[in-house]
Protein backbone atom coordinates (compact mmCIF):
# COMPACT_ATOMS: atom_id res chain seq x y z
CA UNK A 1 0.00 0.00 0.00
CA UNK A 2 1.44 3.30 -1.07
CA UNK A 3 0.90 6.64 1.16
CA UNK A 4 -0.11 9.59 -0.86
CA UNK A 5 2.99 12.49 0.48
CA UNK A 6 0.25 14.79 1.18
CA UNK A 7 -1.59 12.69 3.28
CA UNK A 8 1.53 11.31 5.14
CA UNK A 9 2.25 14.81 5.70
CA UNK A 10 -1.19 15.73 7.18
CA UNK A 11 -0.87 12.78 9.80
CA UNK A 12 2.43 13.90 10.33
CA UNK A 13 1.38 17.74 11.40
CA UNK A 14 -1.62 16.14 13.46
CA UNK A 15 0.80 14.12 15.68
CA UNK A 16 3.17 17.32 15.92
CA UNK A 17 0.68 19.24 16.57
CA UNK A 18 -0.48 16.79 19.93
CA UNK A 19 2.61 15.79 21.10
CA UNK A 20 3.09 20.06 21.32
CA UNK A 21 0.07 20.08 23.35
CA UNK A 22 0.76 17.58 25.41
CA UNK A 23 4.31 18.71 25.84
CA UNK A 24 1.97 22.35 26.93
CA UNK A 25 -0.02 20.08 29.05
CA UNK A 26 3.15 18.51 31.14
CA UNK A 27 4.71 21.98 31.30
CA UNK A 28 1.77 23.22 32.74
CA UNK A 29 1.13 20.52 35.18
CA UNK A 30 1.54 21.15 39.21
CA UNK A 31 3.86 18.88 41.31
CA UNK A 32 1.25 18.32 43.36
CA UNK A 33 -0.83 16.72 40.22
CA UNK A 34 2.12 15.11 39.85
CA UNK A 35 2.92 13.86 42.60
CA UNK A 36 -0.88 12.17 42.85
CA UNK A 37 -0.87 10.78 39.67
CA UNK A 38 2.56 9.06 40.82
CA UNK A 39 0.99 7.81 44.14
CA UNK A 40 -2.00 6.29 41.79
CA UNK A 41 0.66 4.38 39.94
CA UNK A 42 2.61 3.61 43.32
CA UNK A 43 -1.28 2.16 44.75
CA UNK A 44 -2.20 0.30 41.67
CA UNK A 45 1.42 -1.70 41.77
CA UNK A 46 1.19 -2.28 45.87
CA UNK A 47 -2.38 -3.75 44.53
CA UNK A 48 -0.81 -6.23 42.63
CA UNK A 49 2.07 -7.25 45.09
CA UNK A 50 5.20 -5.67 42.55
CA UNK A 51 8.20 -5.78 44.83
CA UNK A 52 9.51 -1.93 44.84
CA UNK A 53 12.89 -2.73 43.12
CA UNK A 54 13.66 -3.89 40.16
CA UNK A 55 14.36 -7.92 40.41
CA UNK A 56 15.56 -9.37 37.31
CA UNK A 57 12.45 -9.68 35.87
CA UNK A 58 13.39 -8.02 32.55
CA UNK A 59 15.58 -10.83 31.67
CA UNK A 60 12.46 -13.58 32.66
CA UNK A 61 10.59 -11.45 30.17
CA UNK A 62 13.00 -11.43 27.15
CA UNK A 63 14.01 -15.36 27.31
CA UNK A 64 10.03 -15.89 26.95
CA UNK A 65 9.94 -13.68 24.52
CA UNK A 66 12.85 -15.24 22.41
CA UNK A 67 11.56 -18.22 22.74
CA UNK A 68 7.49 -17.59 21.52
CA UNK A 69 6.18 -18.06 25.74
CA UNK A 70 5.56 -15.06 26.26
CA UNK A 71 3.07 -13.42 28.14
CA UNK A 72 2.97 -9.56 29.58
CA UNK A 73 2.20 -10.30 33.51
CA UNK A 74 6.03 -10.36 34.43
CA UNK A 75 6.36 -7.18 32.13
CA UNK A 76 3.86 -5.33 33.57
CA UNK A 77 5.61 -6.43 37.00
CA UNK A 78 8.65 -5.05 35.97
CA UNK A 79 7.45 -1.94 34.72
CA UNK A 80 5.73 -1.40 37.36
CA UNK A 81 8.81 -2.34 39.87
CA UNK A 82 10.70 0.31 37.71
CA UNK A 83 8.18 3.20 38.87
CA UNK A 84 7.83 1.90 42.61
CA UNK A 85 11.16 2.05 42.41
CA UNK A 86 11.48 5.43 41.14
CA UNK A 87 8.39 6.75 43.50
CA UNK A 88 10.54 5.97 46.10
CA UNK A 89 13.73 7.67 44.74
CA UNK A 90 11.31 10.47 43.97
CA UNK A 91 10.18 10.41 47.55
CA UNK A 92 13.45 10.72 49.20
CA UNK A 93 14.12 13.38 46.79
CA UNK A 94 11.53 15.71 47.57
CA UNK A 95 9.93 14.33 50.73
CA UNK A 96 6.44 14.07 51.64
CA UNK A 97 4.38 17.21 50.17
CA UNK A 98 0.99 16.43 52.14
CA UNK A 99 1.45 17.64 55.00
CA UNK A 100 0.09 17.18 58.62
CA UNK A 101 -2.61 20.27 60.04
CA UNK A 102 -0.21 22.87 61.70
CA UNK A 103 3.16 21.81 59.88
CA UNK A 104 3.54 24.71 57.73
CA UNK A 105 3.57 26.26 61.12
CA UNK A 106 6.20 24.64 63.22
CA UNK A 107 8.42 24.72 60.14
CA UNK A 108 8.37 28.32 59.91
CA UNK A 109 8.63 28.45 63.88
CA UNK A 110 11.63 26.15 63.72
CA UNK A 111 13.46 28.50 61.00
CA UNK A 112 13.10 31.60 63.51
CA UNK A 113 14.01 29.92 66.69
CA UNK A 114 17.51 28.52 64.23
CA UNK A 115 18.06 32.33 64.09
CA UNK A 116 20.64 33.48 67.30
CA UNK A 117 19.49 36.40 69.58
CA UNK A 118 20.93 39.48 67.61
CA UNK A 119 20.22 37.98 63.97
CA UNK A 120 17.52 40.27 62.15
CA UNK A 121 15.65 38.49 59.51
CA UNK A 122 12.46 39.63 57.29
CA UNK A 123 9.47 38.16 55.60
CA UNK A 124 11.00 37.09 52.31
CA UNK A 125 14.01 34.91 54.39
CA UNK A 126 11.68 33.07 55.87
CA UNK A 127 10.08 32.50 52.39
CA UNK A 128 13.57 31.10 50.69
CA UNK A 129 13.97 29.34 53.67
CA UNK A 130 10.25 27.75 53.61
CA UNK A 131 9.08 28.01 50.21
CA UNK A 132 6.72 25.42 50.63
CA UNK A 133 4.74 28.08 53.25
CA UNK A 134 2.32 31.10 51.66
CA UNK A 135 3.65 34.54 52.78
CA UNK A 136 -0.04 34.81 54.72
CA UNK A 137 1.00 31.69 56.70
CA UNK A 138 4.46 33.67 57.76
CA UNK A 139 2.60 36.63 58.33
CA UNK A 140 0.21 34.85 60.99
CA UNK A 141 2.76 32.64 62.37
CA UNK A 142 5.16 35.79 63.02
CA UNK A 143 1.89 37.91 64.63
CA UNK A 144 1.33 34.86 67.11
CA UNK A 145 5.02 34.81 68.14
CA UNK A 146 4.56 38.85 68.31
CA UNK A 147 1.74 38.03 70.53
CA UNK A 148 3.17 35.55 72.23
CA UNK A 149 6.46 38.23 73.17
CA UNK A 150 8.77 35.79 71.53
CA UNK A 151 9.41 37.82 68.35
CA UNK A 152 9.80 41.67 68.01
CA UNK A 153 9.22 43.68 64.75
CA UNK A 154 11.84 45.81 63.76
CA UNK A 155 10.44 48.62 61.30
CA UNK A 156 7.29 48.20 58.75
CA UNK A 157 6.12 47.51 55.71
CA UNK A 158 8.13 45.00 53.03
CA UNK A 159 11.48 46.34 55.05
CA UNK A 160 10.37 45.28 58.28
CA UNK A 161 12.94 43.04 59.76
CA UNK A 162 12.39 41.09 62.82
CA UNK A 163 14.41 39.47 65.51
CA UNK A 164 13.48 37.28 68.66
CA UNK A 165 12.41 39.02 71.34
CA UNK A 166 15.45 39.76 74.10
CA UNK A 167 14.81 38.08 77.24
CA UNK A 168 15.36 40.01 80.17
CA UNK A 169 17.26 38.47 83.17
Amino acid sequence: MKIDPQLAKQFRDRWQAAAAIEDKEQRATSIGLRWKQLNAIWQLALGMGVRPEPDGTESLVRERWDTGQHTLMPWHQYSLSVLVYAYRAFEEQVGDLITAPGAKSEAVQRVIASFGSDQTFTVGDLERLCPTVSRATIKRVLNELRAAGQVECLGKGRSAHWRKAQISS
